[in-house]
């Protein structure tokens, strides 16, 4: 999966080097879209503290972006927030990533006017939180299209630990 957009930032090594005991152990989730037997997106949910959850490594493969998989993606990060009834989720981003801004937007999402307090990110330099509203609940609920996606190409990580680190 051809994701990289730079350089690998200390924290990113941190997650991805140990997924299990950086997301899932804390009652984190890491979804995958899966096209045939090629892992094409990734999205995950991390538990930051009571509550508070982050919207963290979402991408999708070039080859494969504009097709409203990571919409599926997103929108299956937030069921999954709305689930274990969290209290706010965030995400931390770039600036020069106007489609992923574009699409966080559409789904709730509203940009805060300073970068996160305190972030480990060098590139982060857009915070946003999500706000659902009406709108933003029927935009998602009416998208039959993306609601499909979710449902066949975002592989859910299942109860056991070890089929969430498969997807």
């Amino acid at each position: 999966m051809a994701i990289a957009r730079g350089p690998i930032e200390p924290e990113d090594e941190r997650v991805l080097s140990h997924p299990e005991r950086e997301i899932l152990d804390h009652g984190g989730q890491i979804f995958f879209a899966v096209l045939g037997k090629e892992v094409i997106g990734t999205s995950g949910l991390e538990r930051e503290s009571k509550g508070v959850y982050a919207v963290i490594k979402m991408s999708v493969d070039k080859t494969y972006r504009g097709l409203g998989i990571g919409r599926a993606l997103l929108e299956r990060t937030i069921e999954e927030f709305e689930r274990v009834k969290g209290k706010q989720l965030f995400l931390e981003t770039n600036s020069k990533l106007a489609p992923a801004l574009k699409l966080y937007e559409s789904q709730g999402f509203v940009r805060q006017p300073n970068p996160r307090a305190g972030t480990v990110f060098e590139r982060a330099d857009v915070y946003m939180i999500y706000e659902p509203s009406a709108a933003h609940r029927s935009a998602r609920g009416a998208s039959k299209r993306s609601r499909k996606l979710s449902r066949t190409q975002a592989a859910r990580a299942s109860k056991s630990r070890d089929a969430r680190l498969r997807g």
